[in-house]
């Protein structure tokens, strides 16, 4: 499941919308909602995606740049990245900081590092 893209909300509880490429059968898009702070409110949820589209049911689309250190905490604990793994956090904030909305390749590095940190975790139990 890759990050395809993100959204943030003014106003309400779920912020921030991230998208991923997962659909079910329904042609419902994988999501997740989070709050501001990346805590008050974390759901996982599914729902309409237009690739093309404005998609404003879901807000402004933003750059992970754009978004807020304690929210980004809360994504990557939803997606299994503990802390502590500061070296990895620089190196997602520094891919970040260069994504452009698109970037297949950046979406790549980042699977790439997922990857190696779940390796890590296995080698080290």
């Amino acid at each position: 499941m890759r990050l395809i893209d993100q959204f943030h909300k003014e106003g309400v509880i779920d912020a921030y919308t991230f998208v991923f490429d997962e659909m079910d059968r329904g042609g419902n898009t994988t999501m997740l909602a989070l709050s501001e702070d990346g805590y008050t409110f974390s759901n996982w949820t599914s729902g309409l995606y237009d690739p093309g589209g404005e998609n404003e049911h879901l807000g402004k689309r933003v750059l992970l740049s754009a978004i807020g250190a304690a929210a980004l905490n809360g994504l990557y604990a939803r997606l299994s990245i503990p802390k502590g793994q500061e070296d990895f956090y620089a190196t997602l904030d520094a891919i970040a900081d260069e994504y452009e909305p698109g970037e297949a390749s950046l979406l790549d590095r980042l699977d790439e590092l997922r990857r190696q940190l779940n390796d890590g975790q296995e080698g080290s139990e």
